[in-house]
């Protein structure tokens, strides 16, 4: 089996995103490695969604220049 592969949702605060964060959380050959926002850094990803909390843990949003 290989490693899985570190993913990043970028824009991640809205419905798509949402989405995303569903599935990668959900796959096993993805490893969710970071969730940004303009508008959200540094918030918990889990307050913008709650029903996935248990997957998400206390992730924060980071800002889009941190990718960089």
């Amino acid at each position: 089996m290989t490693a899985p592969v570190p993913t990043l949702v970028v824009g991640g605060s809205g419905y798509v995103a949402g989405e995303l964060l569903r599935l990668v959380a959900g796959h096993p050959g993805l490893a969710l490695k970071g969730v940004s926002s303009a508008s959200q850094a540094g918030g918990r990803v889990a307050e913008s969604f709650p029903h996935l909390a248990p997957a998400l843990g206390d992730r924060v949003f980071i800002d889009q220049a941190a990718l960089a």
